[in-house]
């Protein structure tokens, strides 16, 4: 799944393009879904459940039948929730805007990354997969949120914004906490303090650029547009 500030960054883009009520709701929409892993006694399938992807593994994605039903889950959740002039539009197109780059995440720079890393003998079922590539995604993240040419002042807008719950994916207080973590840590640590335990980082030299600064403002830049297009925004 694509990194957090680069969820922010997707959002950021859209907002420059399109008109949004309320932009800082918007913005929190595009980061609430991994705000369950503030949740107590939190668990991986806590997380695939927030992003309608219950029994949807992460490397059968891309299989056809598994795609069709994560998009039917969408399609379903957008009509239900992501209404235009409903009260919580704004949260729950940011919502389904974070869904959306998943998949397109997946779809693309993901899949370019199990192809470097199985060419060094990695699979993706392999710990050493999902470390490198997490550890790749957070330094990426701390270096768009010191890099990243935002046109809006994205903190002071996360700090502005409601937290919110919606049904059992996300509790508004897990939501506060989760925000309140990615201010501090990509902006104002600026520093990836993600730890090393397996001695991944020859790994992540060997692959640089497959998920890099550079890939991912590209990524930010067409995945705003077909989100725009897919939702009709």
């Amino acid at each position: 799944m694509a990194g957090v500030v680069v969820h922010i960054a997707i959002a950021d883009a859209i907002l420059t393009k399109i008109s949004m009520p309320d932009a800082e709701q918007f913005l929190l929409g595009n980061i609430a879904p991994d705000g369950v892993m503030m949740r107590k006694g939190y668990v991986r399938a806590m997380k695939k459940h927030s992003h309608l992807r219950d029994d949807i593994p992460d490397a059968e994605f891309l299989r056809k039948d598994l795609r069709q039903l994560f998009s039917d889950r969408l399609n379903r959740f957008t009509k239900d929730y992501a209404i235009k002039n409903a009260p919580m539009f704004s949260e729950m197109a940011g919502y389904a805007s974070h869904l959306i780059t998943d998949e397109l995440f997946i779809a693309s720079s993901r899949k370019d990354y199990v192809s470097a890393m199985n060419k060094l003998g990695i699979d993706q079922h392999d710990r050493r997969f999902y470390h490198s590539i997490v550890n790749c995604m957070d330094r990426v993240d701390h270096e768009l949120a010191k890099k990243y040419p935002f046109t809006y002042n994205v903190v002071s807008l996360l700090k502005l914004a409601r937290p919110f719950s919606l049904l059992d994916y996300i509790y508004a207080d897990e939501l506060s906490k989760s925000r309140d973590w990615v201010v501090t840590h990509y902006f104002i640590e600026k520093e990836s303090s993600h730890n090393d335990t397996y001695n991944i980082m020859d790994i992540n030299d060997v692959i640089t650029g497959v998920i890099s600064f550079d890939s991912m403002r590209s990524f930010i830049a067409d995945s705003s547009d077909e989100i725009i297009r897919r939702m009709q925004l």
